[in-house]
């Protein structure tokens, strides 16, 4: 089963995220911070990436420094507390698949997940399931 990394301080965001990510058919796995979310990305079945904007030890700009030294163009989705932006500009343009502030819903992580997982399999010819 892939697994999606969710990089979160806040506990109310992460069990969120999780849930709508486990009916999408993946597996959360949740950290609070840079220094766990950098250990934990050495697993294969990592696939995707979910970062707070700001997480306790960093943010998502070492996040994403952290995914590209994990691989190259590894899908990282930035969220923030409230929508800005400002922040969705700056993720785009540093690399990030997308930036996305609360309420979540269902449809929009999934096609989030469908459209980074593709591009993952486009740019590499990776197998994703």
């Amino acid at each position: 089963m892939l697994e999606v990394l969710v990089a979160s301080s806040d506990s109310e965001h992460c069990q969120i995220l999780a849930t709508i990510l486990g009916h999408c058919g993946l597996r959360p796995v949740l950290c609070s911070s840079l220094k766990e979310a950098q250990t934990l990305l050495g697993r294969e079945s990592i696939r995707l990436v979910f970062c707070e904007q700001q997480l306790t030890d960093g943010s998502f700009r070492d996040m994403l420094q952290a995914t590209s030294n994990v691989r190259p163009g590894f899908p990282l989705v930035v969220f923030s507390r409230r929508d800005d932006s400002k922040l969705h500009s700056e993720a785009i343009q540093l690399g990030a698949s997308d930036c996305i502030g609360p309420p979540f819903h269902h449809r929009q992580i999934e096609g989030i997940v469908h459209k980074a997982l593709l591009s993952v399999r486009a740019g590499t010819g990776d197998r994703l399931g």
